[in-house]
């Protein structure tokens, strides 16, 4: 379950990142298009030249051959290179976060199913699984007060404490939370129609009683 939920945290960046990807490039391509639609028009250029223009501009690299004559066309051409400057940091920005993304799924990957191998497959043997868990370090973060065993929840509460997903100090106040709506400390939550049905039947039995 824990490797589950890292490793879906991680598709979801991942995909994030492309979706990112795929929106600046559209956007600069849009961009460009209708840059050199209504550049066509201002200024009388073909569509070759607009066009190019739109790209030169875009891409900020601005030969200084191709420029607007009119006022209009100036003012067109301030809002393309703001959009442009806009794409590129967005484009180049999401480009450079990508293959980190890729790579760190891959090694949480490996991490996972070689925790998930039994020993005789190169992985870890139960005691060492346990041990991973077990101990004085559960014990500080208040998620076992056995020395023995581990419950499956504590298992990936630790695992994702230790993969850095999660933070000790994120769970203590998580924990404190539920300690506060846990008012008859039974260890779980309900529902307000259940608290309520169970605390009538308290009331017709001390009654029934009386």
């Amino acid at each position: 379950a824990a490797a589950a939920l890292v490793l879906y945290s991680h598709q979801d960046t991942i995909l994030s990142l492309r979706a990112t990807v795929r929106r600046a490039a559209a956007a600069f391509v849009a961009l460009a298009l209708a840059g050199a639609a209504v550049m066509c028009q201002l200024e009388g250029w073909d569509a070759m030249h607009g066009l190019y223009w739109a790209v030169v501009t875009l891409s900020s690299v601005g030969y200084g051959h191709l420029v607007p004559r009119f006022d209009a066309g100036r003012v067109v051409a301030s809002l393309i290179m703001l959009g442009g400057v806009g794409c590129q940091a967005t484009l180049f920005t999401a480009l450079a976060l990508l293959p980190a993304a890729l790579r760190r799924r891959r090694l949480e990957r490996r991490a996972m199913e070689h925790l998930a191998r039994g020993k005789d497959k190169g992985g870890l043997a139960d005691e060492e699984l346990l041990e991973l868990t077990a101990g004085e370090t559960m014990k500080a973060w208040r998620l076992s007060s056995s020395d023995s065993y581990v419950t499956r929840d504590e298992f990936c509460l630790a695992m994702l404490l230790r993969l850095e997903k999660i933070s000790a100090e994120d769970l203590r106040l998580v924990q404190d939370t539920f300690l506060r709506l846990d008012a008859n400390r039974s260890g779980k939550l309900e529902s307000r129609e259940s608290a309520s049905r169970r605390e009538s039947q308290r009331e017709l039995t001390a009654s029934l009683d009386f």
